[in-house]
């Protein structure tokens, strides 16, 4: 399933709207809601598993998400969610003043 996600270095997991978590069909993990520290205090979330996370070429497996209902996961018009660390540490995010870049760890 497709969305529109803001990349989040300040954000532990990735975090989605229970609207789009339903189409991409996540699984619930735990007996229900739990607190949760954002930017904007504290929410509340459920925490749930993807199969597969993708950016571009770039595609993680059995990924931790944390799901908002929709009234209190608001990332702005259109914006499906946030693409945090449980996606980013997977892989080597590098940021200067004009570009930030998303790219596989090299192999040492």
């Amino acid at each position: 399933v497709r969305g529109t996600f803001i990349l989040d270095t300040g954000a532990s997991s990735i975090a989605m709207r229970k609207s789009f978590a339903d189409k991409a069909k996540v699984t619930y993990e735990g007996t229900g809601p739990m607190q949760i520290n954002t930017a904007n205090g504290v929410g509340e979330g459920r925490r749930a598993r993807a199969a597969t996370a993708q950016l571009r070429s770039l595609k993680a497996e059995n990924i931790t998400v944390i799901v908002q209902p929709d009234a209190k996961g608001n990332y702005g018009t259109g914006v499906d969610g946030l693409l945090g660390m449980s996606f980013l540490s997977r892989f080597k995010v590098t940021i200067d003043q004009t570009t930030v870049r998303v790219t596989p760890r090299t192999k040492k």
